[in-house]
């Protein structure tokens, strides 16, 4: 009988498929029922009224009583209203997803007649509907555990903003997200901040907490803001105004906001349905009551369950196939090992954020990655979008377990976790305060100290507030709301005062590239002379040293030129001064480099090499390049001339000889008309990416024509005139065979290569001794595959003076990471200065806490993407200037005689300050020191030859560092001239290049400088492997040796600093 009556139910499910209707088949022990709809009501945003409105409203479309009639319903947080339809006689019920199963947890009265409102669905969970006519034959008790065949086809939503005035709510969908790469609602509590940081095409509402009256604990929403429809105005709080594009939108404090995004392009009708429901007055208007449903505002104790999506993941999970650990986008996974080789290290990529939990379920570690999978326990990894989830769930101390059956894991936080967790917190900083003291660091070890009494004293404040509240349970309404306030207050305030710790333990270097990319007029004050000086004011106060000035931008230069048409952003304004020799008239470049060199800093000009054109910028001007010369845009093969990321970047060809003879002709006429121009910074010096455009370029008629001509092939006759058909022919042509394949790969490859070679020959034949540097992406392999951009192989060919690769992150581990990668392949061949990405919208501490983290992966320096947040964030330019920049400091590839000396008198004024009063050094050892520092200096430096022998005498210096001082002095002196070493090896083999003694591409082994024969050139036997001879191995085997032993101090400052940038992540 069981057997044919659910042969009949799936006949039954899958004539209904089959006519078209959702079927959810809901089982429990002695009942069977099927639920018709669920969510049955239509939500929709509403069309713009032309390209620049952006009201969006919403429409609502409910079910009529014959739709809904006889029918068993399925109501979920996603319904936008807070209580299902009145039905009369309907028989409802409260579900809740647990580890046992969808349970049934309350059952409800049959709905009355003439009823207002029907019965409120829960969140999390869903209410299931039964109407009257299906009531008495199927009924479910209270404790039922109910199967439902296809479970996905039910939203599962956990978390709502509920608003009690008009009975409607939002699904939460994110949580404090860092940047604005979401779709729908993103929720942002007091713990992400005082502001939002988004900008104004986003819908936003503040909701204020009630801590008295009769709604305590509840909220009243206070704030709004929305674009209006010409885009010029937007609406805050009822009335009108010039729109503020980079206005913050503050949080509520104690509060929250609630954002939506205006997504385009994004599968789900709920996302796009969000932006409409926080349109002005439709789910929310100001002074509405609201309250949180499935999220607790204080986050002290609390207790969610997460679905997974695998268990160490194999082959089977489709999405992870090709990514790093079988982790796919927008995936939770746990670990219990790593699914590559076995073993306890984890190697997911940079997109995530993970959890380490111990053999006892307790969260040992959180980082975005945390490598280490502890002995018996496991990590829990979430990709994507759940990555905001896990940053606020995760918590050290927490425990977590995880249910195999349902593919569930809870995370349980309590107030005793945080006791724990503030003793851990305490007991580190004690110790190192004490390193850093006793460790002679040129740090203010006061002000350490004096962070320290507040962190303790404020610990012990938050102690005996949590110790008030578990010592009387019974605490509710105001009483209680009063204690967790304060316990928030302590929270936020011991938080802070270890963020003033972490940023004021950052030593200021004296040899570091500091270096901005600056975009001229972009915050609007640069229309004359002063506003160029008022920019040149912050950078230089911030004791940068380099400036990566926008020169060719999108087809526009900032120069004056007969080549590139002058931006727009900058052609209108006079530029001239009141001296004779400020006579700039309209040429804001010349203003600019002239002004900035005045005060010592290196100017390199940004060009956006094959960035030829926006879809969305200058496009009614007449010069734009675009519509000047269509005959040099690049063109995919299936036609397209633009990437379908972003805003639409149109490219040129790089096969296209007109365009390629302009640019070049344009570095020339620059270089000529600014020679105090110090070097070219290449950027966009590529193909469109196609793993993120989905669209393959280069397929334009030249290109296919010029790659045909090189090869020798004919693949087809000319009787065809129809390029789109050319096109798809030449695609199969090449296709068919892996080695025309290949050959296509190169050439593309090959044009880019020597467009590189050209700039910098074009530049050095006007200014010999021009620096090329490059913006590339932080991996070479994708680079080489996606891009066609080989820059591993321009760096190893020896043509590239200074790179500086993106490292555009949010989390300092991971910049330590990325960055450390990109130097190793580097390899010594150029001088590195990672770029580091505050328009990501990071934290004033984050931004040195990168600096930091560049600084341990061995980067020589830094360049910060943009200029638009070093001119607008004074909290963030205020403290890099208090901490990592509060010594001036000269560029790494400043001249030999530069390096030594910024060096050598950093290190005497360190050991009078230091190393002398501490008795680490006698006056004696101090005199002898300055003296080699004297005949060091004294030496030659113009040849390779001489080079190394100041490189050799810094290394026996470093080897005799006894000789000088003691004790922890010796660590930090072998440190310093560590950092000088690795300057001068660059050195050496840079001048190897330019001399021509040396090819990097040929034998990547650089030759040994042999010891007293004067420029002589001993070449290692081995010619193409990266390792280096013996007689390098063991002398870095015998200097490591050294190090290790006489730099442990140093080695447990970098782990605590690790540790405790992972602990504020």
């Amino acid at each position: 009988m069981r057997k044919k009556l659910i042969f009949i139910l799936l006949v039954a499910a899958l004539f209904c498929l089959m006519a078209g209707f959702m079927v959810v088949v809901v089982a429990a022990e002695t009942n069977t029922v099927t639920a018709d709809l669920i969510d049955p009501i239509t939500l929709t945003r509403g069309e713009r009224a032309s390209d620049t409105d952006q009201d969006r409203t919403l429409i609502i479309e409910t079910a009529s009583s014959d739709e809904i009639a006889d029918k068993v319903i399925v109501y979920t947080g996603r319904f936008y209203y807070m209580d299902s339809y009145v039905r009369t006689g309907a028989v409802e019920y409260a579900v809740a997803i647990t580890e046992q199963g969808h349970q049934i947890v309350t059952k409800y009265e049959p709905i009355a007649q003439g009823a207002e409102q029907g019965n409120e669905i829960p969140v999390p969970g869903y209410l299931l509907s039964i109407p009257a006519s299906k009531a008495e034959s199927c009924d479910f008790a209270e404790g039922d555990i109910i199967t439902i065949s296809n479970a996905g086809d039910i939203p599962s939503v956990s978390q709502t903003v509920d608003n009690l005035t008009k009975r409607v709510r939002v699904e939460i969908q994110n949580l404090n997200a860092a940047t604005n790469t979401y779709a729908g609602s993103v929720y942002y509590g007091n713990d992400y901040g005082d502001v939002t940081g988004q900008n104004s095409y986003n819908r936003e509402v503040g909701f204020s907490l009630l801590t008295t009256g009769d709604d305590v604990g509840k909220f009243r929403v206070t704030e709004y803001r929305q674009l209006l429809a010409d885009t010029r105005q937007e609406w805050v709080n009822g009335e009108s105004s010039d729109v503020a594009w980079n206005r913050d939108f503050p949080i509520p404090d104690p509060g929250f906001a609630l954002i939506a995004a205006n997504v385009e392009d994004y599968d789900d009708s709920y996302v796009h349905a969000v932006f409409g429901m926080l349109n002005r007055d439709v789910a929310f208007s100001l002074g509405d009551l609201v309250e949180l449903s499935g999220k607790q505002f204080f986050d002290f104790e609390y207790e969610v369950t997460h679905s997974y999506d695998y268990l160490n993941p194999g082959p089977e999970n489709v999405l992870g196939q090709g990514y790093p650990e079988n982790r796919g986008a927008e995936q939770m996974m746990i670990y219990t090992h790593s699914v590559e080789d076995g073993s306890s290290e984890l190697k997911t990529n940079e997109y995530g954020f993970e959890a380490a939990v111990d053999q006892n379920g307790v969260i040992v570690k959180i980082a975005v990655n945390v490598i280490d999978i502890p002995e018996g326990g496991f990590v829990v990894s979430a990709q994507g979008l759940l990555r905001d989830w896990a940053r606020t769930y995760f918590k050290m101390g927490a425990t977590v377990t995880y249910n195999e059956q349902n593919k569930t894991f809870t995370v349980k936080y309590t107030l005793n976790a945080m006791k724990s967790q503030l003793e851990t917190d305490l007991s580190t900083y004690r110790t190192e305060v004490e390193v850093y003291k006793n460790g002679l660091y040129d740090l203010d070890t006061t002000n350490l100290e004096s962070y320290l009494e507040e962190l303790t004293e404020t610990g012990e404040r938050m102690v005996e507030v949590i110790d008030y509240i578990q010592a009387h349970p019974d605490l509710a309404g105001e009483e209680l709301l009063e204690q967790q306030i304060e316990l928030r207050n302590l929270r936020d305030e011991f938080e802070a005062i270890k963020v003033n710790m972490s940023v004021s333990s950052v030593e200021s270097r004296v040899v570091e590239g500091r270096g901005v990319w600056h975009v001229p007029n972009v915050d609007g004050t640069e229309t004359s002379l002063a506003g160029i000086r008022g920019v040149l004011d912050v950078f230089e106060n911030m004791n940068l040293n380099m400036i990566f000035l926008e020169g060719y931008y999108a087809g526009y230069t900032h120069s004056v030129s007969q080549y590139v048409p002058q931006n727009p952003y900058t052609k209108a304004y006079d530029y001239s001064g009141t001296e004779a020799d400020e006579q700039y008239g309209n040429d804001y470049f010349k203003a600019f480099v002239t002004e900035a060199k005045k005060r010592g800093f290196e100017v390199h000009v940004s060009i956006t090499v094959y960035y030829m054109s926006r879809t969305d910028r200058w496009v009614d001007e007449p010069d734009r390049l675009a519509t000047v010369h269509p005959e040099w845009v690049n063109v995919s093969n299936e036609g397209y001339t633009a990437t379908s990321d972003g805003h639409q970047a149109i490219f040129a060809d790089p096969a296209n000889d007109a365009y390629h003879d302009m640019l070049v002709n344009y570095v020339t006429e620059l270089f000529t008309l600014y020679p105090e121009v110090d070097g070219i910074n290449l950027d966009y010096i590529r193909y469109p990416d196609k793993s993120s455009a989905g669209r393959e370029f280069g397929y334009t008629m030249t290109s296919v024509q010029k790659f045909l001509d090189t090869y020798g092939y004919t693949f087809r006759g000319d009787d065809n005139p129809d390029e789109a058909q050319l096109r798809a022919d030449f695609d199969k042509f090449i296709s068919s065979d892996a080695t025309i394949d290949a050959q296509w790969d190169n050439f593309r490859r090959s044009l880019v290569t020597q467009m590189v070679v050209d700039l910098r020959d074009a530049m050095r034949a006007v200014k010999p001794g021009g620096l090329v540097s490059i913006a590339t992406g932080p991996s070479p392999d994708e680079s080489k595959n996606n891009l066609y951009q080989d820059w591993g192989q321009w760096v190893r060919s020896g043509i590239i003076d200074l790179c500086t690769p993106m490292a555009y992150y949010t989390d300092a581990d991971v910049v330590e990471n990325i960055a450390g990668q990109e130097i190793t392949i580097i390899n010594n061949l150029a001088y590195n200065y990672v770029g580091l990405g505050p328009y990501l919208k990071l934290a004033p501490n984050e931004w040195v806490n990168q600096i930091s983290a560049a600084q341990s992966a061995g980067a020589m320096g830094y360049a910060l993407f943009s200029s638009e947040q070093v001119l607008t964030d004074p909290d963030a330019v205020a403290l890099v200037t208090q901490t990592a920049n509060k010594n001036e400091a000269v560029v790494h590839h400043a001249a030999t005689s530069v390096i030594l000396d910024a060096f050598f008198t950093s290190i005497l004024e360190k050991a009078d300050k230091y190393y002398l009063p501490n008795n680490s050094m006698t006056q004696t050892q101090y005199d002898s020191l300055a003296a080699v520092f004297a005949d060091i200096q004294a030496m030659p430096d113009t040849t390779a030859k001489e080079l190394y022998a100041i490189y050799e005498r810094v290394q026996n210096l470093i080897s005799d560092v006894d000789d000088y001082v003691s004790f922890y002095a010796e660590s930090r002196l072998r440190s310093d001239l560590n950092l000088l070493s690795s300057n001068l090896n660059i050195k050496v083999g840079r001048a190897l290049v330019e001399s021509g003694q040396w090819n990097p591409s040929v034998n990547l082994a650089r030759p040994i400088l042999s010891e007293g024969q004067a420029n002589r050139i001993v070449w290692q036997t081995q010619q193409s492997a990266p390792e280096e001879t013996e007689d390098w191995t063991a002398f870095g085997i015998a200097l490591a040796g050294m190090v290790i032993l006489n730099a442990a101090l140093a080695v447990c400052i970098v782990v605590l600093n690790k540790k405790k940038r992972r602990n504020e992540t």
